[in-house]
């Protein structure tokens, strides 16, 4: 439950299909945070608490998705594939799509 709704988050119902790249690294980072152990709290029966626990989780949840989408090895796996391509397009004689590449991913790093 909480996997789909943080998924909701991340992608609409209009973007059934499109960026599975993006989809699936989020899917896999999900999955892999969803299966650490809930940590029990002291009172069970008060709402509030459970509340507050459950939001913190969420929150652990995104904040470590955000990191792993900005700092995870498919940044560096992505502009080396850019890279190749533009060297074999253009033997980087024109290097603009690469400073546009290197502006965007600054740009993320600083969000």
């Amino acid at each position: 439950m909480l996997n789909n709704a943080i998924e909701e988050m991340f992608f609409d119902s209009s973007d059934k299909g499109h960026r599975p790249r993006l989809r699936q690294i989020v899917q896999t980072h999900l999955e892999q945070n969803l299966t650490l152990p809930i940590q029990e709290n002291d009172n069970p029966n008060c709402l509030f608490t459970e509340v507050g626990d459950g939001l913190n989780r969420a929150i652990y949840i995104l904040s470590d998705v955000a990191k792993h989408l900005v700092y995870g090895p498919h940044i560096e796996e992505y502009t080396k594939q850019r890279a190749d391509e533009i060297y074999k397009e253009t033997f980087f004689s024109d290097t603009r799509k690469l400073e546009i590449m290197d502006q965007q991913v600054e740009t993320l790093k600083c969000v």
